[in-house]
């Protein structure tokens, strides 16, 4: 399957920051070869910036590509932009588990602000992954494209995909490592909600 990982991601040029020598990459230094993304992504942004990220793409996500949750417990259908953001937030923070993901919705001020306090529940967020799970895998991608595009902070100091290099990479290494991440963190969700559904015997 064939990813666009720059549709719709706003990109920028920037100089190369301190951590940017030899070894780092090629013309500008695309960083992100061979880097492992941290467990929770919001290590590489600024406070608040990857739930501002998030909401962003979301709401420039096409609607009618998303099917919508509705919880009989709530008093409104979730806008499917919403409940993506909610999604796509959770399993870029290392939270899988769709009752782990409801309860992250319920004590997250960014989240909590989202839904107005009627957070959809575990099943509803069950329901939404599992028949969106090609728009969850796709969105993800691009919100990983559009942190790798901005910049990142890293170990040695913050350094910048350059979006020349990365748009020369995006149908390459550079759209297999962020799809891969992608498919990788919405596999463990399933896995988890798995778990959750068949515990071992004791």
């Amino acid at each position: 399957m064939s990813i666009d990982l720059l549709d719709g991601v706003e990109t920028k040029e920037a100089e190369a920051g301190p951590g940017q020598g030899a070894g780092v990459g090629n013309r500008g230094g695309a960083i992100w070869k061979g880097r492992p993304w941290p467990a929770n992504l919001a290590e590489w942004m600024p406070e608040g910036g990857l739930a501002d990220l998030i909401v962003q793409q979301a709401r420039d996500e096409d609607d009618a590509a998303v099917r919508p949750a509705f919880s009989l417990e709530a008093s409104r259908l979730y806008a499917p932009w919403m409940v993506l953001a909610l999604v796509a937030y959770a399993y870029s923070h290392g939270v899988y588990g769709s009752l782990r993901v409801a309860e992250l919705a319920r004590r997250d001020r960014d989240l909590q602000r989202l839904f107005h306090d009627q957070v959809p529940n575990g099943k509803v967020i069950q329901w939404f992954r599992d028949r969106n799970r090609a728009v969850i895998q796709r969105f993800l991608a691009r919100v990983m494209a559009a942190m790798a595009l901005r910049g990142s902070p890293v170990e040695d100091g913050a350094v910048w995909c350059r979006a020349n290099d990365c748009e020369e990479a995006a149908t390459g290494s550079f759209a297999q490592w962020i799809a891969g991440e992608a498919k990788e963190r919405l596999r463990r969700a399933e896995r988890e909600d798995v778990r959750a559904a068949d515990p071992p015997p004791t």
